[in-house]
């Protein structure tokens, strides 16, 4: 359906992504990412530099990487009990698996020195739910549901996205299923009542 592009991926590749992802968790919680060098990351998982650039092209790589597979598993977690089509119920389930996402975010940025990579990670967020709805609406036969599906899909995407951002900065003074229903009826009256 949508996601797990390693699913094909050796399982060998898999354990070193994995060991490397948490080594530099752990460095995460220890210091700033600043600080953090390759060849700490390569330390504590216990592998070669040469390893860690099989993988990864630098720390920042790695870092947007994590985003993307714990965006990804939040999404599938969600999703998980749906039949992964495009209509009105899985994308108020999409919505608000970015709200809840995007509250993370803001809520686990303590730190000033962690406020600056919010924008690595708001960009590795926005790009994945591109990706879904766009697999969504051409899956559902885009032409039949929009004249233009890739400006369907951004728009879609784009406004997703930023009222999750706005929301889980307090901008509104209203519950996330709140704003959700205005966003669908919005999107209601364009797209679903056709």
């Amino acid at each position: 359906m949508l996601l797990n592009s390693e699913e094909k991926v050796d399982l060998r590749i898999l354990r070193t992504r994995k060991m490397l992802v948490q080594a530099f968790m752990d460095l995460l919680r220890e210091k700033d990412l600043q600080a953090i060098t390759v060849s700490d990351i390569a330390e504590r998982a216990m592998v070669n530099r040469a390893t860690f650039y099989a993988h990864f092209t630098d720390k920042y790589d790695l870092f947007a990487y994590m985003v993307q597979v714990r965006f990804e598993t939040a999404v599938c977690e969600g999703l998980s009990s749906t039949t992964g089509e495009f209509n009105l119920e899985n994308l108020r389930i999409l919505i608000l698996v970015v709200f809840a996402f995007m509250q993370e975010l803001n809520g686990g940025c303590a730190t000033p020195a962690h406020h600056q990579f919010r924008p690595m990670v708001e960009t590795q967020v926005q790009m994945k739910l591109y990706e879904i709805l766009g697999e969504w609406v051409e899956a559902d036969g885009g032409d039949r549901l929009t004249a233009v599906p890739l400006v369907t899909v951004s728009m879609l995407s784009w406004t997703i996205f930023g009222m999750g951002i706005q929301w889980s900065q307090h901008t509104f003074a209203a519950s996330a299923e709140q704003v959700i229903d205005q966003l669908l009826v919005t999107f209601t009256d364009g797209l679903f009542s056709k």
